[in-house]
This record gives C-alpha cells, sequence and structure tokens, in this order.
C-alpha cells in the first residue's frame, strides 16, 4: 500500500513541478521498508515456511526496485551503482536503471485507513520506546503494561488495531487504551511571558479568567480542539498550548512520554517472571553471538552447558525450552557446578547481578 501511495504522490508532485517536495516522499518510504517491514517479517525471513520467506522475498524485491525508480530523477548516480550491485547479484536484465519504465501503481493495492493506522502506531512505539530510555530499561527486557490517554475516539480504534504490533516492537504484555490517565494529575497555568506579547493589556484579564477554570476542563479542549476560548469583556479570546506552563504528576512508577494526540504511560514495575523472560533473552543473545564469533552457521547444532547462580537457574528453567530451539540445541543442561567435561568453546558473561558460563560444543 505505502509504495502504491508513494508513487502516486511522487507522480503527482513530478508532474505539478513540486519538486522539493519528492525526496522526503521517497526517503519515507525507504524508512518503513528497512525499520518496520524487515523489522517485522525478520522471523519470516529466517524461519519461516517457504511461502513466507518467498513473499518477503519478493515484497522486499517489488519496494527497493520502485525506491531505486523513484529515487533514480533526485540521485542518478547512487541509484545507478545501488542497481548494477543488484544487477550482478540477481543477473537482472536492464543495463542501467535509468532505462526502466516510470512506475505505475495500483489504486486497489492503496489501503488509506492502514497506512494511518501503522503511522499513529509508529508514533506510539517511537514513544514507548523513548519512555524506555527515559527509565533506562532496554528493549529486551519485558514490561508488564502501558496506558494511553487519548480523546481522540479514531486514535483509540486505530491503536486496538495496531495493539499486537506495538506489543511486539516495544516488547510490553500489555495496552490499555482510555481517554485520560486519572492517576497522572496535569496542572495548567498561565505563561505571562507569552501572553503578555499576544494580547497587550488583555493579558492580566486573560490570567484571572484562566485561573477560574479547570486544568481537566482546558487540556481536554486543547487536545480537542488545539485551542481553548476564554471570555474577557465580552470577547472571546482563543489561546493555544504555547500561552500555558502544563505540569503533570506522574505517578513513580511510570514515565510519562506524548505521542501527538495523546499520552502514554509506561510502567516501571516488573515481577520474576518479567525478569526471567529478560535473562532468557540476554542469555540467547550471549550464546548466538559466541556461536557468531566462532564460525557456526544456523543449521549447525551445538551441546549446550550453561553454568548459572542458584537464582538465575530457577528463572531460565521455564525458558530451557525456547532457549534449545533459538540457539540451535541438541542438548542443553543448566547447572550450578561447573561441567563434567572440557569443551571447545566457552565464555564468562554477566547481566545486570547475575554471572553466568557458557560452555558448548559443535555436534
Amino acid at each position: 500500500s505505502k509504495t502504491n501511495s508513494t508513487i502516486r504522490t511522487v507522480t503527482d508532485k513530478l508532474e505539478t513541478l513540486l519538486l522539493p517536495e519528492v525526496p522526503h516522499l521517497i526517503e519515507d518510504l525507504m524508512l518503513e521498508l528497512s525499520r518496520t517491514y524487515i523489522q517485522l517479517t525478520r522471523d519470516k525471513a529466517s524461519v519461516g515456511t517457504a511461502r513466507e520467506k518467498e513473499i518477503v522475498a519478493h515484497t522486499t524485491y517489488t519496494v527497493v526496485m520502485a525506491l531505486l525508480k523513484l529515487f533514480a530523477v533526485v540521485t542518478p548516480f547512487i541509484t545507478e551503482k545501488v542497481y548494477l550491485n543488484l544487477k550482478e547479484s540477481f543477473s537482472l536484465k536492464e543495463e542501467s536503471i535509468h532505462l526502466f519504465d516510470w512506475p505505475t501503481f495500483d489504486e486497489t493495492s492503496i489501503q488509506v485507513q492502514l497506512e494511518k493506522d501503522f503511522s499513529l502506531a509508529s508514533k506510539v512505539i517511537q514513544a514507548t520506546l523513548h519512555a524506555r530510555e527515559k527509565a533506562q530499561i532496554g528493549v529486551r527486557w519485558p514490561l508488564s503494561h502501558i496506558r494511553v490517554a487519548t480523546t481522540n475516539d479514531n486514535a483509540q480504534n486505530s491503536l486496538e488495531r495496531s495493539k499486537d504490533i506495538i506489543l511486539q516492537q516495544t516488547n510490553i504484555k500489555e495496552l490499555l487504551i482510555d481517554d485520560t490517565f486519572r492517576d497522572a494529575k496535569a496542572t495548567v497555568k498561565a505563561d505571562f511571558k507569552k501572553l503578555g506579547p499576544d494580547f497587550g493589556a488583555k493579558a492580566p484579564k486573560i490570567v484571572a479568567a484562566l485561573a477560574q477554570d479547570s486544568s481537566e476542563s482546558i487540556l481536554a479542549a486543547l487536545e480537542k480542539d488545539k485551542k481553548y476560548p476564554v471570555k474577557v469583556d465580552d470577547e472571546t479570546i482563543y489561546i493555544v498550548a504555547a500561552h500555558l506552563i502544563i505540569d503533570r504528576e506522574v505517578p513513580e512508577n511510570y514515565i510519562e512520554a506524548d505521542f501527538g494526540v495523546g499520552q502514554l504511560y509506561l510502567s516501571k514495575e516488573s515481577n520474576e517472571a518479567l525478569e526471567g523472560e529478560g535473562y532468557a533473552r540476554e542469555v540467547m543473545r550471549r550464546i548466538q553471538s559466541l556461536r557468531k564469533d566462532n564460525g557456526l552457521v544456523k543449521t549447525d547444532r551445538i551441546s549446550l552447558f550453561l553454568k548459572l547462580d542458584p537464582e538465575l537457574e530457577t528463572m531460565l528453567q521455564a525458558w530451557s525450552q525456547q532457549i534449545v530451539d533459538k540457539v540451535g540445541a541438541k542438548i542443553m543442561k543448566l547447572s550450578t557446578n561447573n561441567p563434567a567435561k572440557k569443551h571447545s568453546i566457552s565464555s564468562k558473561e554477566k547481566v545486570k547481578d547475575h554471572s553466568f558460563e557458557i560452555f558448548f560444543d559443535k555436534v
């Protein structure tokens, strides 16, 4: 959908000579391919069925070729170099990217609502990842929930449709959507430094009028209409968010972030099950890295031994099968003791407060 709508828009911009508006449209499609599609289909591309792998490869190739054709009018030499690399790798027939016809679009493939859903989901994902950074909690560590507060009905419905993707991309277990987050208290007061230059002698009366209204009603109007009406001497004056100082008191166990049409609140609280999943992810990542460093390929199987402290061993027991499947282990043993035999590959690791050792052989 995004590819066809981009071809349609770029074609229109070029035909009406709105040339400066073209590059960012093509860049946006490229980023959607690399940051969204490739990421969401990574498992299908690596361990999916033959049909799933074929679909991902076909889609990626189709979008890349469309991107090259579109971008060839902006950066002719870079696109030519990229195409020639593809031509050599995939035995493509055309001698140059500039010998292709201009791409056409299929109107029936454009799904406007789907693109809007993904656009909003992307904003929520980025806001959640930003909140994780503020909380200093890496994305490999699962968290219980995020609360989204927005009075926009379209946004609420859109987020319901995109819920699974948002949770997958942010490693969160639950997404709760509501008009407001009642545990977060917002306070609004007039910013005289901004009101004075804009309204002059009326500014003190605006400040007095604002003091009579609740913070909730002011914020609700700003979120819905982007402005708030204030009555001064029988005249209605509209103020915007820039005229106000908005402070929020958020519960200590939450991190707040804005996503354009509302706020989200990331819960920092964890529990033993979430911690166990986080450690399992880290252990799998370290094993995979060690496999790669020692030249093993995906089809190679290993005999794996993990020496763990008692607490970490208990947490990882529930994740034994997932670890075996992910790292390609034919057999695996978890223990608090040293292995009985010597292994060809080993490494000492530490994650947070837990140290552990990895031992394995190729089998």
